[in-house]
Formats: C-alpha cells, structure tokens, sequence
C-alpha cells in the first residue's frame, strides 16, 4: 500500500516548496547588484528545481529515500492488519459455528472496532511517509538556495521565483536553471551536510495499540 503510494512520486522540489526564493540578489530598492546599464530593482528570475535536482543527480536519491520509507512501512502495516485478523478468527472460533444473536452482534462491533483502528494507523503511516517526503524535499532545496542566490546576483535579479501554472509568459534570459546547475557542478555541495529524514511521527505511542478489522 504505501509502496504504491510512492510510485511514480516526482521529486516535488518545486509543487512542495514555498512560492518563491524571496531575497536571492538584493533586495528590491537597495540598488545593488543591478545589470550593466539597467536597474535590477525588482527584477525576477525563474529556477525550476526539479530540473536542477535531476541534473545533478539527487532526484534518483530523493526517490530511494521515499520508497525506502514506503517499504518499511508496507511492512509494519501488513504486520498489523494480520494481527488484527488473527484476534478477530480467534474470536470467531471461541464462539464457534452456531454464535447467538448478542455474539454475532458483538463480533460485529470487534470487527468494526478493529477496522477502525486500522484506518488510524493507516493515516499515520501515510503521515510519517509524507514528512519523510517533504523533509528529503527539503534537504535539497536548501542546497539549491545558496547557488540560485549567487547566480541572480551576479546577474542583477532581485527575486528568485519556481515554475507557476499562473505565468502565462516569462523572458528565457529570466530562467536561471542552466546558470544554477553550472554553479553546483564547480561546486558540488554535500548532500550529507542536511538531514533529510525527520523525527518519526509514527511512534509505538502514536499506532493504535490493536490492530484494526478484518
């Protein structure tokens, strides 16, 4: 379940982040950094993070991460819905094959009951995967910032925006992709230098101490 949950999962950089890399260059009105012979004084430039994550190779990691993460739950909640379907068999059997109507009726409500607490664990499972998800996002944004900062300034772009559905059009000498990967190759930064894997929300206290329905 949460291996399917992972595939075909981009790498997110740009529809996780936030709008824009606000303050990449100077700021609008300091003057500084400005082109030669014009006023870079609220100009903006476009990044588009997932290109710059697959140039440099670490959307293949970011994926591993992720799916690593799926696995290992895929397993913990396989774990728990057998268990559960063994309290409730084991339930059925005590009762046998001829159970009254308050037996039927309360094997009803176990298997309801388990079932319920089923979709709990499932939903913080399917939590804990999303933040291992938007902490690795996160990871590798932060070692793309510093690069698209230095290369707007040196180009005279005040901000930085990520790909939006809203601009209809934008100049290509705004798009500072290309300059940003030229700027990471001369000077890879270490993807160990971040954590990208967050305290696990998922703790025994927080899964459903019985497992769900059948």
């Amino acid at each position: 379940m949460f291996t399917r949950f992972t595939t075909g999962l981009a790498l997110g950089l740009t529809l996780l982040a936030s709008v824009a890399l606000t303050g990449c260059g100077n700021a609008p009105g300091s003057g500084s950094g400005s082109a030669p012979g014009g006023d870079a004084q609220g100009r903006v430039a476009v990044v588009d993070l997932d290109r710059v994550a697959q140039a440099m190779g670490w959307s293949d990691e970011l994926q591993r991460q992720v799916t690593s993460k799926g696995q290992e739950l895929d397993v913990k909640f396989k774990a728990l819905r057998d268990d559960m379907r063994a309290t409730f068999e084991a339930e059925q059997k005590k009762i046998g094959e001829k159970p009254t109507d308050e037996e039927k009726i309360k094997l009803n409500q176990m298997g309801m009951e388990l079932n319920r607490r089923l979709g709990e664990a499932q939903n913080v499972m399917q939590n804990e995967l999303r933040q291992v998800q938007m902490a690795s996002v996160k990871k590798y944004r932060d070692l793309i910032e510093p690069a698209a900062r230095q290369v707007a300034t040196q180009r005279g772009f005040s901000v930085v925006i990520l790909p939006l559905d809203n601009i209809l059009w934008s100049d290509a000498g705004n798009n500072l992709t290309d300059g940003v990967i030229d700027a990471l190759r001369k000077a890879p930064p270490s993807t160990a230098s971040t954590t990208g894997t967050p305290a696990t929300p998922g703790s025994p206290e927080t899964t459903p101490a019985t497992p769900p329905a059948p």
